[in-house]
């Protein structure tokens, strides 16, 4: 499966899907209502938390098993969570993803939950119109960049970045919402 580091010259145009939180120790998935969608799951099981092994399910099966074993790794370093990888959206359709998390640390410094979103990415040679879109593809460039280069530091600075571009995004998309009703 594709890592990252694998694909520094791939420019992908993305779009904010939505946030997440994994609760490891519960065993739970939550997900705001854009992500269940993608992951074709009822938006009351993102609310009300989905097992993670019916999540995982969700995955690509060529994806599930790399995946699952480098978040155990990045959990146990409680670093932050960075990756590319395919789900099985609507209709069995396979979307290609990049998530972003943060490790939750509780006040006795241990990790037991992360917490992130989800751009949706698809290989395109079409430049997107999007400001945001923009942004958020030149930050992936300059962090595929880093990591390519080893420059650790500079990497993991940039995934936090880029998890805080996205909720800023975030933020503006759910202002600028029409309200619902």
């Amino acid at each position: 499966m594709p890592h990252s580091s694998v694909l520094p010259s791939i420019s992908l145009p993305t779009g904010i899907t939505g946030t997440w939180r994994w609760d490891f120790d519960a065993g739970l998935f939550f997900a705001d209502e854009r992500v269940c969608r993608l992951f074709d799951l009822p938006a009351a099981w993102g609310r009300l938390g989905v097992s993670s092994e019916r999540f995982l399910e969700q995955l690509h099966h060529q994806d599930r098993v790399s995946l699952t074993a480098r978040v155990a790794a990045v959990r146990r370093r409680q670093d932050p969570f960075f990756e590319i990888y395919r789900v099985l959206g609507p209709a069995q359709s396979v979307i290609w993803v990049r998530s972003f998390g943060l490790p939750v640390r509780e006040a006795d410094g241990s990790c037991r939950s992360y917490v992130g979103l989800i751009l949706s990415a698809r290989p395109s040679l079409a430049v997107s119109e999007a400001p945001e879109d923009e942004l958020v593809d030149t930050l992936i460039r300059a962090h595929d960049l880093a990591e390519g280069l080893g420059l650790d530091i500079v990497s993991r600075l940039l995934q936090v970045v880029l998890l805080e571009t996205g909720r800023q995004i975030a933020t503006n998309m759910t202002q600028d919402a029409p309200p619902s009703g």
